[in-house]
Formats: structure tokens, C-alpha cells, sequence
């Protein structure tokens, strides 16, 4: 099986697959074997509405897992494209995205595991969440029972309507890294924190 188990293939990113049983001479003859839909749809209630698809699905012991643009996380069969799980952080709840325009967009989520355990982490909006792999439940001993707020210690009050994340976290050794999105489009007095932040993978203690 040849995996892809981070949004750039490896932690180097480089983006490549060893997957030889595809060449020059027969790409062309590629077919779709199963496609899946996100089916998100402005939400008059929350006044929001999902931007383009733009998450790398990453792949790990036959499972496909991805983030769609109102940022849930869903485990797919990779055989079949079957549904296995999905989580729905609800960040449509907090209204419109104040950063920029364009509706809600993610890129992707990160694998971790020790071997015992496998954990999805999730940082959408002011929130990293810790996503049980199996089950897709939250990590209970992860932070707050299952994730950590982002907004908190930037030395001022950062509301959630000022941050946000569209990148996947990165995980190094046990830390998960997070950035923060600083908008090119949009200008402010008090700009958002552009600060980078780690977190232990099994505790959610920043680092």
C-alpha cells in the first residue's frame, strides 16, 4: 500500500509518490473509481457560506481523511469511498469569517499516532481539536475535552471573529504547530496575531 499521510505527502512536503504501477505510458487510463461530496451549502441562519474546495485529502492504513470548507473532518474508505465518520466542528456558528472574503475554505487536517493510538488534528477558526482516528470522537484528555482555544496569551484579547486558520497543522516529534491566517486583503488598526504556537500532541499544553 502506498499511503499519503501528510497534506504534502511527507513532512518535507515533497509532494511526491512512489506509486510505480502508474507511468508516462499509462496515466491516461486513469478512471474514477468513487467520488464523495462535501454537499455544504450557504447557511441563511448563520449568515455563511462554504468558498472552494481546496483541502489535500491525506491517506493512512486505507483510510481517506480530509477537511471540507466548513472545515468538518470526514474518514473515508479508500477502497470504496465509503463514509466511515464524520466531525463537524460547527465554525459556521460564529457567523462570517471577518479575515477575508471568499466564504469558508480549508486546507487539510494532520496524522498522528504512537503506534497504539491515531489522532486527526483539526484547527479550524480559534479552536485545535484532537480527533480520535478510529472513531472520530474528540480526544477527551486533549485540552478542554478535546480541544484548545487559539486565542488566548497573545499578551491582548483576540476575538474569534479576528482569527483564523486555513492551513493544516504540522506535527513534529510530539508537538502539533499551528500559524494563524494574517489577511492580505484586510486591514486593521490591531492587526491578528500572526504568531506560530505548539502543543503537546497527547496533552493539548502549549508548548
Amino acid at each position: 500500500m502506498v499511503e499519503w499521510p501528510a497534506v504534502g505527502a511527507e513532512q518535507s512536503h515533497t509532494k511526491y509518490s512512489p506509486a510505480d504501477e502508474i507511468t508516462a505510458a499509462n496515466v491516461g487510463e486513469l478512471k474514477i473509481a468513487w467520488q464523495w461530496e462535501p454537499n455544504e451549502a450557504p447557511l441563511e441562519g448563520y449568515g455563511t457560506r462554504p468558498g472552494a474546495f481546496q483541502a489535500t485529502p491525506i491517506m493512512v492504513d486505507g483510510v481517506v481523511y480530509l477537511s471540507t470548507m466548513y472545515t468538518r473532518v470526514a474518514a473515508l474508505e479508500a477502497e470504496t469511498g465509503a463514509e466511515l465518520w464524520m466531525f463537524d466542528p460547527k465554525a459556521y456558528e460564529g457567523g462570517p469569517k471577518g479575515a477575508r472574503p471568499g466564504g469558508f475554505q480549508h486546507r487539510g487536517i494532520a496524522y498522528w499516532n504512537d503506534g497504539d493510538d491515531a489522532r486527526i488534528f483539526l484547527n479550524s477558526r480559534d479552536r485545535l481539536y484532537a480527533i480520535d482516528a478510529a472513531t472520530g470522537e474528540l480526544d477527551a484528555g486533549f485540552g478542554e475535552l478535546g480541544s484548545v482555544l487559539l486565542t488566548a496569551g497573545h499578551g491582548r484579547p483576540v476575538s474569534r471573529f479576528e482569527f483564523d486558520q486555513t492551513s493544516p497543522p504540522v506535527v513534529f516529534e510530539d508537538l502539533v504547530i499551528v500559524g494563524s491566517l494574517v489577511p492580505d486583503q484586510l486591514q486593521r488598526k490591531f492587526d491578528t496575531p500572526g504568531k506560530v504556537q505548539a502543543f503537546d500532541v497527547r496533552t493539548g499544553k502549549r508548548r
